[in-house]
């Protein structure tokens, strides 16, 4: 049999995946993940919308201070998981925070936000223009 250089990874990696190991907290703990955003400029107004499915829309806090606006869950989101059953998690529902500047003309008193089928929007009104005005020179 072949000795491999890597053989101290593949039996670390071997035992972790081993049905034996499958219930410890230890075998594989995700990284926080921070979820993917779009943000987009119409007319009247700014849309963001954030792709976070797991969660309920209890679990987001939306912060508007001077000129940013921040999107987080604070405190692990917790999914209890049947105790006859044996595996590991790959789903991530914890902590994030993304942060965006507000554009001037954003009525911040009017800013909603709607979670449905995975996605957060939070929609940003726009004051409308007044158009142009006529400055007089004296």
């Amino acid at each position: 049999m072949k000795t491999s250089i890597y053989s101290p990874f593949e039996t670390l990696i071997t035992a972790m995946t081993n049905d034996q190991c499958l219930g410890a907290d230890w075998v594989y703990k995700r990284p926080t993940t921070v979820p993917k955003a779009n943000v987009a400029k119409h007319e009247d107004r700014y849309i963001i919308e954030l792709a976070a499915p797991g969660y309920s829309r209890d679990d987001f806090s939306i912060k508007v201070e001077k000129d940013t606006i921040a999107v987080a869950v604070d405190g692990m989101v917790t999914r209890e998981k049947p105790k006859d059953v044996r595996g590991y998690n790959e789903f991530d529902y914890g902590n994030f925070e993304r942060t965006w500047y507000v554009p001037d003309g954003v009525k911040k008193e009017s800013i909603t936000a709607n979670y449905n089928a995975g996605i957060l929007t939070v929609e940003l009104p726009v004051e409308k223009s007044k158009g142009s005005i006529k400055v007089e020179v004296t």
